[in-house]
């Protein structure tokens, strides 16, 4: 930004960044801040300082920002400066990237600004709605501002300044409409933001975008034929030489995908596929890695789909392949079918998520009615209004939403929410998900979903005969959570909260109807409203005294208790100690009580149902609410009772408590999830096709079949075309102390060192716990950064995502992960050198589900354990 003259009738304002010892604003002390005055056209006037902390400076941050300690040890103390900075600051709008941070240090050090704040990173979380990450540096590199020396105050706040100006011209841009019903959403909360977006509304001048009166695409004209096949008259056809054809060199795929080439290890697995499916037979087929096995289902799959008129059904575990194959590979099929056949133009494919992924818009009309809001409510609804004129879909996917939003999220998604009938003229985009998915030749699914439909006993997935499932490694973890549950107290609580108190449903209806002039049943439903409130407040009272008497029966009977978690597992003997008949007599009272609420509930709905609706102007929203209240309550009071009363022999129980009371939770689990899978799934379809890059073990495919129930089932193994022993030097440590030794973690550490060092970074090290990422991180970071290597954690440096963009961006890298890391992450070409395991990814031995479906084999760690250690090692090579 070129400093000169301002024009004097331009809007003032200064951006703030400050360096710390630490995150900590008690206890870390400020080192530097940097003060820029400026408008639109100029900086106007800047203020710099050192601050002397006296303390030590931590290396990290020395390395961070370059500031020496004898550059602070020179430095004059805050109070110095405070006066000075406070002058400089004035009555301006304060702008800053994450500003609560630096505001908190301020006033810990007694400087409490009254003035307007602008958070840099709230405005782009609502105006730059599909952007991955809200960092400094990221919102530099998407909005092209350079920033000559991060990490330093002066620089930082100019680069924020930078930000604001480009983001604000943005927000300008957006239309008169948007933007003021956005300032009026904020000026329902305690935020400043409101009255910036008021302002700039108030300029006007501005082309108002197209508008979208609905979004929603208009009805598929095509309706697929979804008689079972068995029941049709005409044979199956599958033309196996297209399938051929389709994966020749020069053949559709190589013209609808950039650098294909031809691998005969996926023509093979396509073929057989096809078999399958035209012979309605079940297969489990493993494609090594390379084989490119979603093109190797999917073409026999479409092909089949659109000569049958019929739906093939693809599920994956991860909402990342999901949209894969739906905003990649199936158009890139679908371009090559164009070569072949005029056929492509009758492929119709899409998706079909869970309820909780799609924006409800009658609860998205509610809260905008809502007189008051949290400035966190108001940012997330504003990031929605930017982006709910342009989607067709409403999947959140599109959006970033952070995980501090998800319990807001959960409030406008459509789970729980009725969907819209047929011939409503409202939008609601889970009904058109559905219709889509409905008309789909190819629909894709994930393995949540397609277990959900399962429990319903089916009607989520529209009717379908051919199956195939992709990630199956994680089929088995799936179901198992799926079918089972888990119930906290918290769950319970968060129950209460959206029935009591202001924001509450109660209230929320009694608001309603105080608006009434006149109505017939508003005493009676007002009377109905207060025993609610009155029953709530006994639920409260009980629900916490169970939860107390349990989380002291489990301390009680665990005699070995770890760290930071307590696991009990609940079986016969468990439910014959003594005290247990406490927790018995504590659900009892629980029980009889919320089922006074329910019976409260259900009269209420009544009551509003025949209310006039003229008279009331209660509208749907409420008693959609009500509807999915009644719904909540009643899963909470059947898996309540399902543990504690009346457990079933072919389920696991177990209790768990974390560091503190809050965390106690309920949880069951199915033994066996094989004979569930066998008798609800894959005997009721006609085909069934399970695949992975991981399914065998010891050359076969025994242990998975076991696992999945897979009986009559054809086998097929595609290797990798990957030249491993060219291509791959895999190295054993034979001098390494075992992993239950003392000196494990040191010699780990420092093979990660040296490891880092031979190879000028690019190294991934999987581990098998959060605590050994920790312990790993702590013992080389000092050492590898001062080499110039960065070092990354998982849940420690930020996530996945995040974590993998860094890696990549990062040539002198060291990425330490666990869990999600051991799959599905795609990291190309040279830019990993090295893979490390730390030890063999073996289940914890008291985990209740390993330890109980242990317990059926004679041989438990060579028929169980390996097997399953097998399969995640595959997965993480």
């Amino acid at each position: 930004m070129n400093k000169k003259l301002s024009d004097s009738h331009l809007d003032t304002y200064v951006s703030l960044d400050i360096e710390t010892t630490g995150l900590n604003n008690r206890s870390d002390e400020i080192i530097e801040f940097g003060v820029v005055k400026f408008n639109e056209c100029t900086i106007l006037d800047t203020f710099q300082s050192l601050v002397n902390p006296y303390k030590k400076l931590p290396k990290f941050i020395k390395d961070l920002t370059g500031i020496s300690q004898p550059d602070v040890d020179s430095a004059p103390p805050f109070s110095v400066l405070a006066s000075e900075l406070e002058s400089f600051v004035g009555t301006y709008p304060i702008v800053g990237q994450n500003v609560g941070f630096d505001l908190g240090f301020l006033s810990n050090k007694g400087l409490n600004f009254l003035n307007p704040c602008y958070d840099t990173r709230d405005i782009a979380y609502i105006f730059l709605p599909h952007l991955k990450d809200y960092s400094l540096n990221s919102l530099l590199k998407q909005l092209q501002i350079k920033n000559s020396n991060p990490h330093r105050a002066l620089q930082d706040a100019e680069a924020t300044a930078l930000v604001f100006l480009a983001l604000k011209t943005l927000a300008s841009n957006v239309g008169e409409n948007i933007l003021s019903q956005i300032g009026a959403l904020y000026s329902k909360s305690d935020g400043h933001l409101g009255e910036l977006f008021s302002i700039l509304s108030a300029k006007g001048n501005r082309q108002e975008p197209l508008s979208k009166t609905n979004p929603l695409s208009s009805p598929l004209a095509k309706t697929l034929d979804t008689t079972p096949a068995n029941e049709k008259d005409e044979s199956l056809t599958l033309d196996e030489d297209l399938i051929r054809r389709f994966f020749d060199k020069d053949g559709p795929l190589s013209s609808a995908i950039e650098n294909y080439y031809q691998r005969p290890q996926q023509t093979k697995m396509a073929l057989s596929v096809a078999d399958a499916i035209k012979n309605s037979k079940n297969l489990i087929v493993e494609g090594g890695t390379g084989v490119g096995k979603s093109m190797a289902y999917l073409v026999p799959a479409m092909l089949f789909a659109v000569e049958n008129d019929t739906r093939v059904v693809v599920s994956t575990n991860t909402i990342n392949l999901q949209e894969q194959l739906i905003n990649k590979d199936l158009p890139a099929l679908q371009k090559g079918l164009r070569v072949l056949s005029s056929d492509a133009e009758r492929l119709l494919f899409s998706s079909l998520k869970g309820r909780d992924n799609y924006l409800c818009l009658q609860k998205w009309q509610s809260i905008l009615r809502e007189e008051t809001l949290a400035k966190d409510e108001a940012r997330l609804i504003s990031k929605i209004m930017m982006w709910i004129d342009e989607t067709t879909s409403g999947d959140r996917s599109e959006i970033n939403i952070s995980f501090r939003d998800r319990p807001i999220w959960s409030r406008l998604s459509a789970s729980g929410s009725a969907i819209c009938p047929a011939y409503s003229a409202e939008m609601c985009f889970l009904r058109d998900a559905r219709r889509k998915a409905e008309n789909a030749n190819v629909l894709v699914v994930n393995h949540a979903l397609l277990m959900r439909d399962i429990i319903e006993g089916g009607g989520i997935i529209p009717n379908y005969d051919h199956l195939i499932i992709d990630e199956a490694h994680n089929l088995e973890d799936e179901a198992t959570n799926q079918l089972g549950y888990q119930l906290s107290i918290s769950h319970i609580d968060d129950y209460i909260d959206t029935m009591n108190g202001q924001r509450g449903l109660y209230n929320k209806i009694s608001v309603a109807l105080s608006k009434q002039e006149i109505s017939s049943r508003k005493e009676s439903l007002t009377k109905l409203i207060q025993d609610g409130q009155s029953t709530l407040s006994k639920l409260i009272d009980s629900n916490a005294k169970l939860w107390k008497q349990l989380s002291a029966f489990s301390e009680n009977q665990t005699s070995i208790v770890e760290p930071r978690q307590i696991v009990l597992k609940v079986n016969e003997t468990t439910r014959t100690q003594p005290d247990w008949s406490q927790i018995e007599i504590c659900w009892e009272n629980v029980d009889t009580i919320m089922s006074q609420v329910q019976n409260n509930i259900n009269k209420l709905h009544i009551g509003l149902e025949n209310t006039n609706d003229d008279e009331t102007k209660l509208g749907d929203t409420l008693l959609s609410d009500i509807s999915s209240s009644q719904e909540r309550l009643n899963e909470i009071k059947r898996n309540l009772s399902g543990f504690i009363i009346y457990p079933q022999i072919e389920n696991i129980y177990w209790v768990s408590i974390g560091s503190n009371d809050q965390e106690i939770s309920l949880n069951v689990a199915p033994i066996h999830v094989g004979k569930i899978l066998d008798e609800s799934l894959f005997s009721k379809k006609k085909s069934v096709i399970i695949t992975s890059a991981t399914l065998s073990t010891q050359g076969n495919f025994t242990h998975i079949k076991d696992r999945l129930g897979l009986n009559e089932v054809s086998e097929t193994q595609v290797e990798s075309p990957f030249d491993y022993s060219t291509s791959v030097l895999l190295c054993l440590p034979t001098d390494m102390p075992e992993p239950n030794q003392y000196d494990y973690q040191t010699y780990l550490q420092k093979s990660v060192i040296n490891l880092c060092k031979a190879s000028g970074g690019r190294i991934m090290v999987l581990f098998t716990s959060h605590a050994a990422v920790q312990s790993t991180r702590s013992g080389i970071k000092d050492i590898l950064e001062v080499e110039g290597f960065k070092v990354l954690a998982q849940g420690i440096d930020g996530t996945p995502a995040n974590l993998q963009a860094s890696f990549l961006e990062n040539p002198n890298a060291i990425l330490l992960g666990t869990s999600s890391f051991w799959q599905g992450v795609d990291i190309p070409g040279d830019a990993l050198k090295v893979l490390v395991v730390a030890r063999l990814p073996f289940n914890v031995p008291t985990d209740p589900i390993f330890s109980a479906r242990s317990g059926f084999f004679e041989d438990p760690f060579n028929q169980y354990a390996v097997p399953q250690s097998i399969l995640r090692f595959r997965q993480g090579f």
